[in-house]
């Protein structure tokens, strides 16, 4: 990615001696507004790092804000079925209830129905026996006056028998069946109130997972919104280092020049000229570097064949790459009052240390 730089006039072809370099610093430095330690206007690299991580993990943050929501929606719905689950269980317990209070109330009537049967068999029983007399089966058989009547009371002996026998089966089935229905629906009962305790139990369950869920959406969506204003302020800073990159390329790299004319003046360097040697890659930068006078002084420096069309009259893509970092951006000049502010240099003098010229 290149990077952003002011548009020039005029960039010299040449550069000036290592005295030249440091006055051109010194005003530029004067016209900045605000220079960072090492001229840099920042780590724009380091910034644009920060800003891709930033949007990263708010991304990351904006997927488990979804994973949470879809987490809640699923255990809301669940808990939703579970709570229908469970009212139908207790709809169906209440019917079995009902059920169960029915067939007691069959089973209490029948036993009622079962005395008052045994009462009358007991009567009836009673009063057979104690016709004519208190005379037992046999005598009331051998009193009979002649065959036909001894048949005749053969026969009404065993229909009473019968008749109670009958009676007596009749009143155990109905007891048993009575009895049957009521174990089942007591039966049926219980297994309901064991599901409806367990359901009860998943519902407790399911509502302390909705709880969880609903918690984790909750510092999800914290992190999330944390995490945009981490990404926001990531871009403020990368917009401000940028700026500040393209504003004050210039300046930069006049204070460089200079820092290095300086540091070759105090190494007893003499016959060079600072140059600042760019570096590869479509990201711009470039060091400062010296370079003996002989190879600068009075040379024409002709621009690269390669950087031509084939025609020769045209730059190609090579001259664009190279030109356009330095071409890019747009200088702010300070004004004041309309007019452009420059540097006032105090012009202040400092003791001469070096020996006089000779």
């Amino acid at each position: 990615m290149g990077r952003k730089r002011p548009g020039r006039a005029k960039r010299p072809t040449r550069l000036g001696a290592a005295l030249v370099a440091a006055l051109t610093a010194a005003v530029c430095l004067g016209s900045a507004h605000v220079l960072a330690g090492d001229g840099s206007g920042g780590d724009l690299t380091a910034a644009q790092q920060a800003l891709a991580q930033a949007q990263l993990q708010a991304l990351q943050a904006k997927d488990h804000v979804a994973e949470a929501s879809t987490q809640l929606a699923d255990a809301r719905a669940e808990l939703a079925q579970a709570q229908a689950q469970l009212a139908a269980m207790q709809a169906r317990i209440a019917s079995l209830d009902a059920e169960v209070s029915s067939d007691q109330a069959e089973v209490t009537a029948l036993q009622g129905q079962i005395a008052q049967d045994k009462q009358r068999l007991a009567a009836f029983v009673r009063a057979s026996y104690e016709s004519e007399g208190s005379q037992t089966t046999v005598e009331y058989l051998v009193d009979a006056q002649s065959i036909s009547n001894l048949v005749a009371r053969i026969n009404e002996v065993d229909h009473v028998a019968t008749a109670g026998n009958l009676l007596v089966n009749q009143i155990s089935a109905e007891q048993t069946r009575e009895q049957h229905l009521l174990g089942a629906a007591l039966a049926a009962r219980s297994q309901e109130q064991a599901a409806e305790q367990q359901a009860a139990t998943q519902e407790v369950v399911i509502a302390n997972d909705e709880a969880s869920d609903a918690v984790l959406l909750a510092n999800d969506q914290v992190a999330a919104s944390q995490a945009e204003q981490a990404v926001s302020s990531a871009q403020t800073e990368y917009d401000l280092i940028s700026e500040y990159d393209t504003e004050y390329a210039d300046a930069a790299e006049a204070l460089a020049c200079g820092q290095a004319a300086v540091r070759a003046v105090v190494e007893g360097k003499s016959g060079f000229m600072v140059k600042l040697v760019r570096a590869q890659g479509t990201a711009y930068s470039c060091a400062t570097a010296l370079q003996p006078l002989a190879d600068i002084a009075n040379v024409e420096h002709m621009l690269p064949r390669d950087w031509i069309s084939d025609d020769g009259f045209m730059p190609n893509d090579k001259f664009v790459q190279y030109a356009r970092p330095l071409i890019e951006g747009e200088v702010q000049v300070p004004t004041e009052n309309g007019l452009p502010k420059f540097a006032v240099l105090k012009k202040t003098l400092i003791p001469q240390t070096l020996p006089p010229r000779k």
